[in-house]
């Protein structure tokens, strides 16, 4: 497993809080991270990068410009996915997507988070719930 010099001292840092993980690796990240989150996913990696952590992943699929547009009202609500597998951080991150004017769409634990990362249904779709819902494959 890789471990990034960063990640060692946010982890202490960050043990028991509730963290909000928007990001996205890509090139030119390290090459070995790359692998790794091809291969597992986004969600699965930052947990063991981060252990300890209450870690949420969520607004890592949508555009800042798209979270705007919702908040303001202009065109339909936009869909946020979400997930966690702490239910207390992800009604915590919940919350946080309808204060920024969207509606959240939590998918099931880490694992099921592929859905939403680069390369899945849920990235950058900037839909609705029901369509999102769709798009994710949830009922």
């Amino acid at each position: 497993m890789l471990l990034l010099p960063w990640a060692k001292g946010l982890r202490a840092t960050l043990t028991g809080k509730i963290v909000l993980n928007a990001c996205n690796p890509y090139p030119p990240d390290p090459a070995p991270l790359i692998r790794e989150v091809e291969s597992e996913g986004v969600a699965l990696v930052s947990t063991r990068l981060l252990s300890g952590v209450r870690l949420v992943r969520a607004f890592s699929a949508v555009d800042a410009t798209a979270i705007e547009a919702s908040a303001a009202g202009r065109g339909q609500r936009l869909a946020v996915p979400i997930a966690s597998d702490d239910q207390e951080a992800l009604q915590v991150a919940e919350q946080l997507v309808r204060d920024a004017g969207c509606d959240p769409v939590a998918v099931d634990g880490f694992t099921a988070a592929r859905r939403f990362q680069r390369g899945g249904a849920g990235f950058r779709a900037h839909l609705g719930e029901a369509e999102l819902r769709r798009a994710l494959e949830l009922h």
